[in-house]
This record gives structure tokens, C-alpha cells and sequence, in this order.
């Protein structure tokens, strides 16, 4: 898992383009399915530009018939993410070892943060600083397809803003940008299993960020005030209205 606040393109550009082996797969399940178009796609130069938002809380119907033509903005549902036989679970503890760093250590609200998959930089360029190294080094793993690894990476922070440690800005601005982001995250109606996994690992990661933290009293039970909060919306994203309640910030 790696929270990206890097904006040069030639980083990013190696980042995008170290997928060969999950494009290939992409391609050959979800292109149309036919020998000349999956070849024109494989030698398509914007197709290294391999962008894939891992899309956990919302599954995608598909026919036999494929529709897909690029792997630019390529929308892996759970139901597809489970097809190619990626470990869902170890994508969502991702997310959520991400999440709770962002909110707990950053104090940020992650307002309409993208996700995406990605490789390992191979340079050592700072990513998000040294904050992550507690978390990671107790919780998470990188991802594997075929041998090589991928990573998880938080970006687009353009419209995100800080809040305060209280259960007020907790309510009101942590849970509107958890569901301005919805798509992404696991959610009880879609798979209950996976919620849960997602809940244990944000909750498990919360405690790290905040014993490294020193934090104590009240603000240790502000992980679990989100939480309940989320699961107080019951169904948590029916009712919810984006151009209501998406905040952006100044």
C-alpha cells in the first residue's frame, strides 16, 4: 500500500508501465474477443498506461461478448477482481491499512481520493514519507499476479482537507468522503465477508497509527465512532446524494 503525493510524470510513468503481466491477463479476459483486436491492444502504446482502479464495492455484469478497448481508466469490479482469482481479501486490508493511515496519521478526510494498482517505483524517491513504515511493517504485504508483485496506490488529493479529532468532523466529513468514494471500498451489501475483513483491518490499523501516535482518552475510540457511523447509514450509499454531500475543500 503506498499513499502517493508525487507529481512527477516520469515516476508515474514507470509506476503505470511494470503491469505486463496483469494488462495481458485484462486483455485477454475483457477485450472483445477476437485475435486482431487483443493484438492491436497489446501493441497499443497508451495501453502501457495501464490504470486500474480496484472497484470492491460494486460488481460489474459482463457478457461473453467483451466491450472493453482500453486499459486506461479500466474499472476492476469485485465480480472481475474474484474472475482473475486476486486475493479480494488482501485488497481490501490494503484500503483499509491505507484509509486509517490517511485519517489517523495525515488527519486528512480523503475526499474523492482515487485507488489504483500499480508496481513498485524501482528508484528511491520518497513516496509519502516515513508515517506508512509502522502500519506497513506490521500489517501489510504486496500484492502478487503471476509472479509480480503489485501495489495499491492512494492518490489525487486535490480535493481532500483536514479535520478535527472529534466525533462532529469524524460524522461529518470522514463518512461523506467515504461514500463520495464508495465504489472503491468493500461494502456489506455487496459482500458482507469482505466488509468484514475490511472493517478488522481499518480498525487493527488505527490502533498502530495511534499507539505510534501516543494518542489517548477520547481520540482512541474515534476509529470505531467511524465505523458505526458508516454502518448507521444501513445500506450505507442508497440514500446517498453526491452533489449534496460532497465536500470539497477550499
Amino acid at each position: 500500500m503506498n499513499i502517493a503525493l508525487v507529481e512527477d510524470q516520469a515516476f508515474w510513468n514507470e509506476i503505470l508501465d511494470t503491469l505486463p503481466p496483469l494488462r495481458e491477463e485484462l486483455i485477454r479476459r475483457y477485450f472483445f474477443d477476437d485475435e486482431e483486436t487483443q493484438a492491436e491492444a497489446r501493441d497499443d502504446d497508451e495501453n502501457k498506461d495501464c490504470l486500474v482502479w480496484p472497484l470492491l464495492g460494486q460488481e460489474e455484469e459482463y457478457e461473453k461478448e467483451r466491450e472493453h478497448d482500453t486499459l486506461r481508466n479500466f474499472p476492476l469490479s469485485l465480480n472481475l477482481a474474484v474472475d482473475m482469482d486476486l486475493d479480494i481479501n488482501r485488497l481490501a486490508t490494503e484500503m483499509a491499512i491505507g484509509l486509517a493511515i490517511i485519517h489517523w496519521q495525515a488527519e486528512i478526510n480523503a475526499m474523492d481520493m482515487e485507488i489504483a494498482l500499480g508496481s513498485r517505483p524501482s528508484s528511491d524517491q520518497p513516496i509519502s514519507g516515513e508515517s506508512t513504515k509502522p502500519v506497513e511493517a506490521q500489517l501489510a504485504k504486496p500484492l502478487n499476479f503471476r509472479r509480480r508483485p503489485i501495489h495499491m496506490w492512494m492518490l489525487d488529493f486535490d480535493k481532500a482537507k483536514r479535520f478535527n479529532l472529534t466525533k462532529a468532523d469524524v460524522e461529518n466529513e470522514l463518512v461523506p468522503a467515504f461514500l463520495s468514494n464508495e465504489r472503491y471500498y468493500p461494502r456489506p451489501q455487496v459482500d458482507q465477508k469482505l466488509w468484514d475483513v475490511f472493517e478488522e483491518a481499518y480498525l487493527a490499523a488505527s490502533r498502530v497509527v495511534m499507539n505510534h501516535r501516543k494518542f489517548a482518552g477520547d481520540l482512541l475510540e474515534l476509529p470505531e465512532y467511524f465505523i458505526t457511523a458508516l454502518l448507521k447509514q444501513n445500506k450505507i450509499t442508497e440514500e446517498f446524494d453526491a452533489e449534496r454531500d460532497i465536500v470539497f475543500g477550499d
